[in-house]
């Protein structure tokens, strides 16, 4: 068509650009309809290009994140594991497990019993206090990133959960094609999950490894030559554990809780009315 359109008709390119709202409902030129509909386009590919960057910048910073917490806490467990090790092996002469710790400390006090070095327990000590701390800071540096992880994740779950059973009461009779739209959300979920559930092992791990760290050096203390614990064997410490800002402890009865409010979730929206 050449020139403008004729009073009793719209041309196609016209009508496209009322449907995308790129122009008022008006007669014009066909070149500047054109011009201004790739305009637009550009406008709305630069936005989803911008958005696609950034979304990238995100998932890649969440991962990030995410490795440096768990290298860190992979760190203490080990660290701590160290500590075990030393604390059975500061005894002279050395033991090689905890049941042969106990068997010693029935002769502690007799003549010839094993005794315990006192510069090797307060150097042990000193490791244990610093493992403590950085547990500590920790929580506080991965504290906003932890949170932030736990409630999209949360949403995440329940959202792929109803898309999941949704799929499932659809009548589709190319069964192949429904098993292809219900793996997507499905290896979504558990890889979700499984995530989680890693994380929430290490620092499981890490606190009962503290736990038995404790326990180890408490018994130790009794196979010291003076028969009196030292003052720096005495200083209190709390429970070693990760935390996101105090708002919930990171281990696996936390991740016990996070599948129990999900699953109620998830049923309370199945429950909704369509």
């Amino acid at each position: 068509m050449n020139g403008n359109c004729s009073r009793g008709t719209i041309c196609p390119l016209l009508l496209v650009s009322q449907i995308f709202g790129l122009g008022p409902v008006a007669v014009v030129e066909e070149s500047s309809l054109a011009e201004s509909f790739k305009n637009r386009l550009q406008n709305i590919a630069g936005v989803a290009a911008t958005s696609f960057w950034l979304a990238t910048i995100v998932a890649a910073g969440i991962c990030i994140w995410q490795v440096q917490f768990f290298c860190i806490v992979l760190a203490v467990w080990d660290r701590l594991g160290s500590v075990n090790l030393q604390l059975l092996r500061s005894v002279r002469p050395p033991v090689d497990s905890e049941v042969d710790l106990e068997a010693v400390l029935t002769r502690a006090g007799l003549a010839g019993a094993p005794v315990a070095l006192e510069p090797q327990l307060r150097r042990l000590q000193r490791a244990r206090l610093a493992l403590h701390r950085s547990a500590l800071l920790c929580g506080q540096h991965f504290g906003a990133p932890l949170l932030l992880n736990v409630v999209c994740n949360f949403l995440v779950i329940v959202n792929l959960s109803y898309s999941v059973t949704v799929k499932l009461r659809e009548d589709q009779p190319d069964m192949a094609m429904r098993c292809v739209g219900l793996l997507k959300p499905s290896l979504w979920m558990f890889y979700s999950l499984a995530r989680m559930l890693i994380i929430c092992w290490a620092c499981s791990s890490a606190s009962e490894r503290a736990e038995r760290s404790e326990l180890l050096m408490s018994k130790v203390q009794v196979l010291l030559r003076s028969g009196k614990p030292l003052e720096v064997l005495q200083v209190s410490m709390d429970k070693l554990k990760f935390h996101a800002f105090g708002f919930f402890d990171v281990n696996t009865s936390f991740f016990l809780s996070f599948l129990g409010a999900a699953s109620a979730y998830f049923v309370i929206v199945i429950e909704l009315p369509k």
